[in-house]
Formats: C-alpha cells, sequence, structure tokens
C-alpha cells in the first residue's frame, strides 16, 4: 500500500489525445483538497439536489439505458459480486457556490455508480454493499451518503477492500490511486480511466497494475452525452466469462460500441427499442 499521503492526495489529471476527447472538470478530489466546514448545506437538501439531478441523468436519451443495458448483456456471469467501491466522487456541495458543471459530474456519477448497483443486484439475486471514500466530503456529504444507505470510509480503507468480488468505481482518480487499490486481485468489474488513455508518457508510472488488467479483461467506453465531461475517458473494465463457458479471456480485447439513436417518440423508449437494444450489444464483436 502507499503511504496515506498517496491515497489522499487525489487529483484529476489531463491525458493525451482520443478521439472525441472532451476537457476535463475542475477535480473535487484534487492535491491538498480539505474538507469544507462553513456554510454547508443540510444532509437533506443534497438528498433533494441528488433526486432532481438523478431524474434528469435518467432521463437523457443514451447514458442510464445505455448503461443499464451494458451491465444486463455483459455482466451476467458476475453472479459472485458482493460490494461495491467508489472512490473520490468529490464533495456534493462546491464551497464556490457557482461549480454547476462540477456539481452536476459528482451526482451523475453517484447516479451512474447506484444504476450499475440495482442492475448488479438483478444479476446476483443478493444485495451489495456500498462503500465511499473521498478526503473532500464534508461532513454534510457523509450525512447524506449514509441516509441514501451508503458506507463512508475513512482513508484508506476503501483502497484496501476491492478484491475479485468488487465493482471498483473511480472516475478520474490520482494514478496512484488505481494503482493501489488494484494491488491485490483484480475487481469483478471496474470503471474508470483506461489503461490506452493514459498515453506513453505514463505507461511505466503508477499504472502497471491497471495495465494488468487491462490486458486481461473485456472493455468497452462509458457510454455519455455529447459535450458531457462527467465521464469523459472513461471505460468499463469487466473479468471475462471462463474458457469453459466459452468465451475467450480478455488479452485487452474491446466490445465494439453500437450506436442506438432514440428518437424524441414514445416508440423508440418502450419494450420494443429496449429488446432492440438488448439483441444489438449481445450481438456485438469481439476484436
Amino acid at each position: 500500500m502507499s503511504s496515506s499521503q498517496d491515497s489522499s492526495d487525489w487529483t484529476r489529471v489531463v491525458r493525451k489525445g482520443r478521439k472525441n476527447r472532451r476537457t476535463n472538470t475542475v477535480s473535487h478530489s484534487s492535491r491538498h483538497v480539505k474538507p469544507q466546514t462553513e456554510c454547508l448545506k443540510s444532509p437533506e437538501d443534497l438528498e433533494k439536489d441528488y433526486k432532481q439531478h438523478r431524474k434528469r441523468w435518467e432521463d437523457e436519451a443514451y447514458s442510464c439505458p445505455r448503461l443499464r443495458e451494458l451491465v444486463k448483456a455483459k455482466a451476467s456471469h458476475l453472479t459472485d459480486i458482493n460490494k461495491a467501491v467508489h472512490l473520490g466522487v468529490g464533495t456534493f456541495d462546491p464551497n464556490d457556490g457557482l461549480n454547476l458543471d462540477g456539481k452536476r459530474s459528482t451526482f451523475a456519477q453517484l447516479a451512474a455508480f447506484e444504476v450499475m448497483v440495482e442492475e448488479l443486484e438483478k444479476i446476483t439475486g443478493g444485495k451489495i454493499e456500498t462503500f465511499f471514500q473521498d478526503p473532500a466530503f464534508s461532513a454534510s456529504d457523509k450525512k447524506f451518503l449514509e441516509n441514501i444507505g451508503h458506507t463512508v470510509l475513512d482513508d484508506p480503507k476503501g483502497t484496501q477492500m476491492v478484491d475479485e468480488k468488487t465493482l471498483f468505481f473511480g472516475v478520474h482518480l490520482y494514478r496512484p490511486v488505481y494503482n493501489d487499490a488494484l494491488e491485490g486481485e483484480l475487481p469483478a468489474l471496474f470503471v474508470g480511466t483506461s489503461w490506452e488513455d493514459w498515453g506513453d508518457i505514463f505507461a511505466d508510472e503508477h499504472i502497471e497494475n491497471v495495465e494488468r488488467m487491462h490486458k486481461s479483461y473485456e472493455r468497452c467506453d462509458f457510454p455519455q452525452e455529447r459535450l458531457d465531461c462527467a465521464f469523459s475517458t472513461t471505460s468499463i473494465y469487466w473479468k471475462p466469462k471462463s474458457e469453459e463457458g466459452g468465451d475467450a479471456k480478455g488479452k485487452g480485447i474491446v466490445i465494439e460500441e453500437v450506436e442506438v439513436e432514440i428518437e424524441d417518440g414514445d416508440e423508440k423508449k418502450g419494450g420494443d427499442g429496449e429488446e432492440e437494444l438488448v439483441k444489438k450489444l449481445e450481438a456485438t464483436t469481439i476484436n
């Protein structure tokens, strides 16, 4: 494990070019961040804000339904997942009061995490315990998360919990945090910056465990709306089915993206549209 300084000095990074790369928002989990202690919103107000942001995110035409169908179609064999760890989501109450993009991104990441857990619980048939860790959390942040059913951990307990039965969710984290969390057993499912997105300059620096996962897991880009940076340079990795089950091992394979147009009309949002999306996802080829 790294020192406590490594684990707490989380930052959003600027990465080398990739098609459709978008500018990242300022990180809530930046270096030397300290929790806000004054003029805090109440946990109840944060919960109201979250419900509004989540409804807006779920109503978007692409991201949420695409994420649900990806989990259904590609993680159906991950029946042993029993916990989900979310690192570095950031404060839900930025102290400048004006960082609306950052606040929206933070709530979107929380919503996506909860949606993935909901879909995984359908697969596992049991309760998945959820844990959060971030040095930027204020007292209100912690109470808000606890009120909606999550457990908040002190650094570095969350980092140390990741194992083969874990969903590890961490968007735009500092490289050593990824490396430390992936130091032992690789998680069943991972959401975060892919090995390819770090670029050659970082290939051998505090990222070897991400590379280890990249070489043996399946991967696809995290679904996101156009001009939305909440999940920029973010990928989903999952442990492939065993060879005995008929699927090949990972070896850096990438799931081909399927673009699905969803129109404003209700006919595209009904059951027929969802069934068509599942069929397309299940029929995706592996490059």
